[in-house]
């Protein structure tokens, strides 16, 4: 629901050198609105839709997803913050353009000291960035029914192919 020209528990931030127009549209992927950031001029910095930070559980893995369109490449920034009042920062995975809607997902795993947890879908650059149905939820990992392990020979010796190969097959392992 919104408030005014905002969406409920949602704020604009940016920061830098650049021109930036935020709009709460009357259109979107799924339903009646969308948040749009536009950026006419750009030296440095950034621009973002916000939303609330959300409690989460340190050591467990989210899943966030949103629908987004846009004409330039976007970054996207998950913003923990920490038990000692620090802000921690990781970057997921970037945005190409699109101009159809597009869902866009990645995974984090909480660090431990993390309460708290909040994702920028941001634009850095002359261009707009028009972002839908933001969602944030823990999950289960699901990981494999047996031990791995992974072995890393560097540099492309000789010996590894003479030496550790035959060691290897000795053993059952294969290599790749």
């Amino acid at each position: 629901t919104a408030s005014g020209s905002l969406p409920s528990q949602w704020s604009r931030d940016k920061w830098g050198t650049n021109t930036t127009k935020f709009t709460y549209l009357t259109t979107g992927f799924t339903g009646k609105r969308s948040a749009k950031v536009q950026m006419t001029k750009y030296t440095n910095g950034d621009a973002k839709w916000t939303f609330v930070p959300q409690a989460v559980v340190p050591g467990k893995a989210y899943t966030f997803s949103d629908f987004y369109q846009s004409n330039v490449h976007t970054s996207v920034i998950a913003a923990l913050t920490m038990s000692d009042g620090s802000t921690q920062y990781t970057q997921l995975k970037n945005a190409p353009p699109s101009t159809a809607w597009v869902k866009y997902t990645d995974n984090i795993v909480i660090p431990i000291g993390a309460v708290n947890m909040t994702i920028y879908h941001l634009l850095a650059a002359v261009g707009t960035l028009t972002t839908d149905d933001y969602n944030l939820a823990q999950h289960t990992l699901t990981g494999y029914n047996r031990a791995l392990v992974s072995l890393t020979f560097d540099d492309g010796l000789v010996t590894q192919y003479t030496n550790a190969l035959p060691i290897l097959t000795s053993h059952g392992m294969n290599g790749t």
